[in-house]
């Protein structure tokens, strides 16, 4: 990638993994977000500077069996995020190209509500007031599976399907997806 003045993360290896272990493992969440985030760096859009692209990261849809627990399955949309803002960093001082990241977590959100709303009232210090800031893209992904059930394993073929849409058109600008196998003890 032209540029690009950071080492690009390690690959995992998959091929080691346990296969009798229950759904996603931490190395399936790290290949797929690997694969999507070298795909997307390269994507022309992210490298505007004046002013920098915003992108937030939405919740992830699970249409599998799988019972993810809490907010696991964002961890892939997450890991995602944490590679590009890494990968960009060393973008943008070669390029000029930068991509900011912004929250859409409620938690998250409601935190910082507060802290303005403190802040403006005179209840808290602070350094300066801020703008909030909107999105240009949101990054988002569905999960689905199909699962094959034998007498003794169940083997189940995910597809993890990121998209990147512009918040403005709703266009669809990116999408990827990555496929994950696991075979477990029926």
């Amino acid at each position: 990638m032209a540029g690009c003045t950071g080492p690009p993360p390690p690959e995992v290896d998959i091929q080691s993994r346990n296969r009798d272990v229950w759904g996603l493992r931490p190395g399936d969440i790290e290949q797929c977000a690997q694969k999507m985030a070298r795909d997307l760096v390269g994507e022309p859009l992210l490298n505007r500077s004046d002013p920098p692209v915003r992108v937030g990261i939405a919740g992830i849809e699970n249409h599998t069996n799988e019972p993810f627990v809490g907010d696991s399955a964002d961890m892939i949309a997450q890991r995602i995020q944490t590679i590009l803002f890494r990968s960009l960093q060393g973008e943008q001082r070669g390029s000029g190209g930068t991509a900011k990241f912004i929250s859409m977590r409620d938690a998250v959100s409601r935190e910082i509500f507060a802290q303005r709303r403190d802040k403006r009232r005179g209840n808290r210090t602070h350094r300066g007031l801020k703008d909030l800031h909107g999105v240009d893209y949101i990054l988002t992904g569905v999960y689905h599976s199909v699962d094959k059930v034998t007498a003794r394993k169940r083997l189940v073929d995910m597809i993890l399907t990121f998209t990147l849409v512009d918040a403005e058109s709703e266009e669809i600008v990116w999408t990827y997806d990555c496929d994950v196998q696991t075979v477990t003890r029926g």
